[in-house]
């Protein structure tokens, strides 16, 4: 796997930085909450035993612990992630755990070229994050083999998700617009 200069620097820094400490801090609701969709996910398309897997935007591991479970020992997962933090943490799980057919890399998808290809790739809300979609989508259709699937779960647009949009409109009603400032004659 080739790895360039990284063109998704700010969510790199952001996920290696407070977004790492405020998910570890909320583990239990972040997993919950984004759980039941990738679950859901994965039971309508899931791989197949003895697939060789991608899991893109892995985070903790755990949507990769799941892929490696349903490919078996027969099959292989690569967690892949642009946050050091997430895969050193999903790294030291998978071990505790002796998950063999799982490891991880740390990369930037729109810049990563992998040297493997993969019968199916998955993202549980992990390609919402990148500054260019375009290339980073290629590289997954690139590292996809001949009729590899791909699964990615996303949410909609901020109006269609109440979750995001109700607290923003709540508090907007509390915050003053700013002034205006005059500029010097």
């Amino acid at each position: 796997m080739s790895n360039v200069a990284a063109t998704n620097e700010e969510a790199a820094e952001a996920w290696n930085g407070v977004l790492f400490d405020r998910f570890v801090q909320y583990r239990h609701l972040v997993s919950a909450g984004l759980g039941a969709h990738g679950e859901e996910a994965l039971r309508i398309h899931p791989p197949a035993p003895g697939e060789s897997a991608l899991d893109i935007g892995c985070g903790f591991g755990d949507t990769t612990r799941q892929i490696a479970e349903l490919v078996g020992p027969e099959g292989s997962v690569l967690g892949f992630d642009v946050s050091e933090r997430f895969i050193d943490l999903a790294r030291e799980e998978a071990e505790a755990d002796a998950i063999a057919n799982v490891r991880f890399a740390v990369g930037d998808l729109q810049v990563t070229e992998f040297e493997q290809t993969f019968d199916y790739a998955f993202s549980r809300m992990g390609t919402m994050f990148f500054a260019n979609p375009v290339p980073a989508l290629r590289n997954v259709r690139r590292a996809l083999a001949p009729g590899g699937r791909f699964c990615m779960v996303v949410w909609r647009r901020k109006l269609e998700n109440e979750w995001v949009r109700r607290p923003e409109a709540v508090v907007e009603r509390y915050l003053e617009e700013p002034e205006e400032s005059e500029e010097p004659t």
